[in-house]
């Protein structure tokens, strides 16, 4: 469950604090925030350990990411796409995991039998193993309900390849989900 929305002042005098290094004032952001962020993230990435070594991340830098905020905008689709961008690095530097979590996945699939994992563990799964850019967009696009232009802004591609990355993941999914 998501929380509601702090108020405008609230959120602008939290964000005041956090622009000079408040721990308090980060502590509550982070407490509005932070279990959305790792929700996101751990279906982006993969792994919820990932997600929340991101989200970390994204809130020890927040004073500095802030210089980036345009007051106007909505603040949680603002740290929400700058958390997006902390993934993609941090899945950049972990190609490597990425591809090992990907193989015991494949395995895993290979291995089961009927019943042993519900449908839901099963997508999880097969989600997981796809490759970084797939599993991206399949999860902007349908846990998190995004459209292939906003995908496109977020991940810095056009929508023509966030459209090409979907039906592959689709096409993939189906596949390891029929077996």
């Amino acid at each position: 469950m998501i929380p509601a929305e702090p108020t405008d002042a609230a959120l602008a005098d939290a964000i005041a604090g956090v622009r000079v290094g408040a721990p308090a004032a980060i502590a509550v952001v982070y407490g509005w925030y932070a279990a959305d962020l790792v929700r996101l993230l751990t279906r982006l990435m993969g792994a919820r350990a990932d997600a929340e070594d991101a989200v970390h991340d994204l809130f020890v830098g927040l004073p500095e990411h802030l210089g980036r905020y345009d007051e106007r905008g909505r603040f949680r689709p603002w740290l929400r796409a700058t958390a997006i961008g902390i993934a993609r690095m941090h899945v950049r530097r972990t190609n490597r995991r990425a591809a090992v979590l990907a193989r015991e996945t494949q395995e895993s699939l290979r291995t089961a039998t009927p019943g042993d994992l519900s449908l839901t563990m099963d997508v999880e799964r097969a989600v997981a193993g796809l490759s970084d850019p797939l599993r991206a967009v399949f999860v902007l696009r349908h846990w998190e309900g995004f459209s292939h232009d906003e995908i496109a802004a977020l991940l810095d591609i056009t929508p023509g390849a966030s459209r090409v990355r979907h039906a592959r993941a689709l096409e993939i999914l189906r596949s390891q989900l029929d077996r």
